[in-house]
């Protein structure tokens, strides 16, 4: 198992590449390193309960999405890839996936490739390592299955008490996920859990987690972040570590202004309605954020504010803590009219338990919304 390596630099850097497929060039391919960026969002890590542990099985061109997830998902991860999406797998490609099988894993994942090079005894193996415990997570894959393993995919159970997987996304402030999430599948089968990630639209062309953009110039670091964000809640779900604790919902709770009934009546007219204008637009709003129950343990909090139409983006890492049996939290923050993901994490001994975002929308005041001219 290999633990990815966080560069905290500037910029990023592609995976090492050789135009060797076997022995030492497949190793350089499959030891992916990806720089961090500044505004990078690190999802899950460290993560509480320590590192899951991944296999991926994809093309070669697309390994970076590896080095992507294991900066915002505590993994240590094995990778077993093939140099492009069709055609048959090499017998050195072979051999290294079967090795990699014969270890365990908390999570298998899979995406972009043709299912029906893979020899029927490896897909076996996938299918009992899911029924022994593995969980199994797929992406861009259901073209050319083979009937045997088609079949173990359609026998599968639907999952219960899989919302873990697509709560706290904040997908309606995205370009390409507007409406829902009703492209994610959960499922179980024996002791394992399933996760498809049946994206809309074609393969792309450069991923294999990732969807493809149907609309790539609204594209933006926080989009990036925040589809990652999905797939970390996937991995993490089908490798059965949900959180005992999380998130349940985030409420705007600014104070209004006192009725007319608690305003003296002595006070000037045009007091009173300064009084009411700073109240409409104050410095600072105040989030109330709910547990789903009483906190199982002591829990450190913080808050990320991103708006993705001026890249900004500001941590407040040092706020109060939550006390256990508390069922809810307060947040106070400085910012204007405008929309923002409000990302949240529950922290405990330095690690997280879990991550949310909000997509918020702090109004001005006044607002217009009809605009007449006379003539």
């Amino acid at each position: 198992m290999r633990s990815i390596l966080l560069l905290a630099a500037i910029g990023f850097s592609l995976f090492p590449h050789s135009g060797n497929k076997e022995g030492s060039g497949r190793a350089a391919i499959e030891n992916v390193s990806v720089e961090r960026s500044p505004s990078t969002v690190i999802w899950g890590s460290p993560l509480d309960g320590g590192a899951i542990s991944a296999l991926f099985i994809a093309p070669q061109f697309a390994l970076r999405d590896v080095g992507e997830l294991a900066l915002r998902l505590d993994l240590k991860y094995d990778v077993a890839s093939v140099a492009g999406v069709t055609g048959p797998w090499s017998e050195d490609a072979v051999a290294s996936l079967r090795s990699h099988l014969a270890e365990h894993h908390d999570v298998i994942v899979i995406g972009n490739i043709d299912l029906s090079y893979l020899p029927e005894d490896v897909l076996d193996s996938i299918a009992g390592s899911v029924k022994a415990g593995s969980g199994l997570l797929l992406a861009h894959y259901r073209e050319n299955i083979p009937k045997k393993f088609d079949e173990f995919l359609n026998g599968l159970a639907p999952a219960d008490n899989a919302e873990g997987i697509t709560r706290g996304i904040a997908e309606s402030m995205t370009p390409e996920w507007p409406m829902s999430l009703g492209f994610v599948k959960a499922s179980r089968c024996e002791q394992g859990r399933i996760v498809e990630l049946n994206y809309a639209g074609g393969w792309p062309a450069s991923h294999f987690l990732m969807l493809a953009l149907s609309e790539p110039l609204k594209a933006r670091p926080e989009f990036f972040d925040t589809y990652l964000s999905l797939v970390c809640r996937a991995a993490r779900w089908a490798a059965g570590r949900a959180p005992q604790n999380w998130i349940a919902s985030v409420a705007l709770a600014d104070v209004s202004g006192p009725s007319d009934a608690e305003i003296p009546p002595d006070l000037p007219r045009e007091y009173v309605q300064e009084m009411r204008d700073s109240m409409m637009a104050p410095l600072y709003h105040s989030f109330r954020v709910n547990l789903n129950g009483p906190a199982a343990n002591e829990y450190d909090v913080q808050v990320q504010v991103r708006e993705p139409n001026r890249g900004l983006l500001r941590s407040y890492p040092n706020l109060p803590g939550i006390a256990k049996g508390a069922t809810g939290y307060s947040v106070d923050l400085p910012i204007g009219p405008g929309k923002y993901f409000l990302d949240l994490w529950l922290l405990r001994k330095k690690k997280v338990v879990e991550w949310h975002s909000e997509a918020i929308t702090v109004s001005g005041w006044p607002e217009r919304s009809e605009e007449h001219t006379s003539e």
